[in-house]
């Protein structure tokens, strides 16, 4: 774990400690509306099969709580301790481990999840999770990938506007994230034997899905990235 890291993981056991380890906020999420609206998006694009699904970055395991609820096998991985207790409470089989190096066996989930992640990191290191995606996902499994558009005006206006409101209550803020364009992450996706099923752009307030990932309305309202990979190769 880099310093960097650790200050992630010091920022969001403060964000817990203010909010409550149940709310979409000790996540990260300026707004539990727009995380409510956000999941619904993307466990359409997750669906329904029967299979063991890894909520790769899991925190408190809110994503896939309605999975889990429902009675598939959920496994969740993340850093941050307190984060996998809550998960564990929330009735997911949560893993404290590493997302760039999976302490899982080789073809173990159907289904892999990664939401809100990538940004956080380089493209290099994003390959580096993606190559150990592709490990435990089994031939023909499939990994629901979101990130943040950072290009949209809707993020170029939130996060100064939240920098400024963290620092008026005296709050940690998160580093400016990482800007990755679709065309990246298909390209680091591929290098590691997942082929692109599909790929759209998102804005949960309104619970809008643009079909096309670089269409005209994602600079202003494509606040996220959906991709759909399905493993085709071993790493």
């Amino acid at each position: 774990m880099t310093r960097a890291d650790i200050r992630k993981d010091e920022i969001y056991d403060g964000l817990r400690a203010d909010f409550g380890a149940a709310s979409p906020k000790a996540s990260g999420y300026l707004s539990e509306y727009s995380f409510f609206r956000e999941r619904a998006l993307v466990l359409e694009a997750v669906g329904d099969e029967p299979g063991t699904i890894l909520d790769l970055a899991c925190g408190g395991g809110l994503v896939t709580l309605p999975l889990a609820k429902a009675g598939h096998r959920v496994i969740g991985l993340d850093f941050n301790a307190a984060a996998c207790r809550q998960a564990k409470r929330n009735g997911i089989e949560a893993i404290r481990g590493d997302a760039f190096t999976l302490p899982l066996a080789d073809g173990i989930a159907d289904v892999v999840l990664n939401v809100e992640f990538a940004q956080e990191y380089e493209l290099e290191a994003v390959g580096g999770m993606l190559h150990e995606v592709a490990r435990v996902l089994r031939l023909g499994g499939r990994l629901v990938i979101v990130w943040g558009n950072r290009g949209a005006l809707v993020h170029r206006i939130a996060h100064p506007a939240s920098r400024i409101l963290d620092r008026l209550r005296g709050r940690a803020s998160f580093a400016a994230s990482v800007r990755h364009s679709p065309a990246g992450i298909q390209t680091a996706g591929e290098r590691v034997g997942l082929a692109l099923d599909r790929m759209f752009a998102i804005f949960p307030p309104l619970r809008l899905r643009l079909r096309r990932a670089d269409g005209p309305l994602v600079s202003l309202f494509g606040s996220s990235f959906v991709a759909v990979f399905r493993k085709q190769v071993g790493p």
